[in-house]
């Protein structure tokens, strides 16, 4: 008799991800620590991926991100507990 299949839950990296790049295009800094970054200046988005092009895990790494002395920095982005295994997408007994 085959298992049931779990629901997927559903995990937001990319679209964190996506919200904190927009924050830091568009939106304006109070402080004026960081400049409005504009798509030359802004940095990549990286991935986990193996040697294939999977996902390893939902970690998301925005680089070069710099304030207005010129100090780089890095945002990342992961879960704390990945909500999807292997396990839950397994079919039959």
């Amino acid at each position: 008799m085959n298992k049931p299949l779990k629901p997927l839950k559903m995990i937001y990296c990319d679209a964190l991800t996506a919200r904190i790049m927009c924050l830091l295009k568009f939106d304006d800094d109070p402080y004026e620590v960081f400049p409005k970054m504009d798509i030359e200046n802004m940095g990549s988005i990286d991935f986990d991926t193996d040697e294939n092009g999977y996902f390893k895990t939902s970690k998301r790494t925005i680089n070069k991100i710099f304030d207005k002395n010129g100090t780089e920095y890095k945002i990342t982005v992961e879960a704390i507990k990945d909500t999807k295994s292997v396990d839950e997408f397994t079919v039959g007994g």
